[in-house]
């Protein structure tokens, strides 16, 4: 699945070692909730940041057993569900 990576979900998984369905998942996050945009304009440290922020947004909902049913779906491998 590696080849099918984004440059930013790669990049992602270097900052955070998660799985690769969870870079996928940060990199919407990061887009969606944190910046509503494209990820193409930030600093490397606000991409950085960015990226700890999603993850810990992430973890949160999975501690609270609360993670939203169509992330729950594309992290258990459902292809384009987010």
């Amino acid at each position: 699945m590696t080849d099918r990576l984004s440059f930013y979900a790669k990049r992602i998984r270097e900052i955070s070692n998660c799985t690769e369905r969870e870079a996928q998942l940060i990199e919407e996050i990061m887009r969606e909730h944190l910046f509503h945009s494209t990820l193409d304009w930030l600093h490397p440290d606000q991409f950085c940041t960015g990226v700890n922020e999603a993850f810990a947004i992430l973890k949160s909902f999975r501690a609270a057993d609360e993670v939203p049913d169509v992330w729950q779906r594309f992290l258990s491998g459902e292809d384009g569900v987010i």
